[in-house]
Formats: structure tokens, sequence, C-alpha cells
């Protein structure tokens, strides 16, 4: 069986091997309390970049810039069953753009997907696995063949 995480962080690219070491954060309209720009970084304490922001958004310059806010959270509130639901009510509350909302739920509860995610387009490319309409939807087969594809050649 496959698992989820490792995870790549959305910031330097690095791996997230455990996920007290992760956290989501994403940003808010000051005016609508519409959120955007959700991705996965590394906590600050597992920041391999360290300095102020380590992996996260620089604040300040959004506020600056956009008049956004940063909302964040572990990781961990967002894996298992109860994780599901949690991001489920955040794509349907609105507080976060709801096709990133989706491609996180892939992440972070599709066994082998983060792995197999950067490779789909070459993957298709390839015809290792077919087009679709939607093909950041995959199942866990096409998943697999993406990954042995990457993996054996």
């Amino acid at each position: 069986m496959m698992k989820t995480g490792p995870w790549r962080c959305d910031t330097c690219g690095r791996p997230i091997k455990k996920a007290k070491d992760g956290y989501l954060e994403w940003l808010v309209k000051k005016d609508t309390y519409e959120g955007y720009g959700l991705h996965l970084v590394h906590h600050k304490p597992a920041s391999p970049l360290g300095g102020f922001d380590g992996c996260y958004y620089d604040e300040t310059k959004h506020w600056r810039q956009d008049g956004a806010m940063l909302a964040s959270r572990e990781l961990d509130y967002y894996l298992g069953d109860e994780g599901l639901v949690n991001l489920l009510e955040m794509i349907h509350g609105n507080w976060v753009d709801k096709n990133e909302g989706i491609e996180m739920i892939m992440r972070l509860h599709t066994p082998g997907y983060e792995q197999a995610r950067a490779h789909i387009q070459s993957a298709i490319d390839e015809e290792v696995i077919k087009d679709k309409e939607f093909p950041e939807f995959r199942t866990l087969d096409e998943i697999k063949e993406v990954n042995n594809w990457v993996k054996f050649g």
C-alpha cells in the first residue's frame, strides 16, 4: 500500500518528512475574507531556510501589496479523517480557493500522489497514462503507474 508523505515544501522544494515539520498557510483578502495561495511549507523550526520567515509567506509584504492577512495551521490538523473534513470545510466556506483546496486534499490524502504530481504531465506526454479533462484527478492505479515509471524509467 502506498502512503502519503513525505511532502514537498512549496517554498524551498525540499522534503517535509514528518507531519510535525509541516504547516499549511494561505492568504486572506482583508475585505472579503476569501482565501487564496494555499500552500504546504516547513514549520518554521524545521525550515532549512532559517531567517525570520523560514519557508513561510512574508506577511508584511503581502499586507502592504495586497492588503492580505496570513492564516495558517499545523499540518497535523489536516491529516486523517478529521483533517479531510477540515479541508472540505475550508473549501465550502471559501476560506481557500476551491482548486487549491482540492489539490491539497489530493496531496495529503491520496497515497502516492505527492510523489507523482510533479511527473503527471510528463507521463501524459510520454503516454504512460492518458490525458483527461481534469488531469490532477488520478486513480490510485494511475498514480502507481506514474511512480513506477519515474522509479524504473
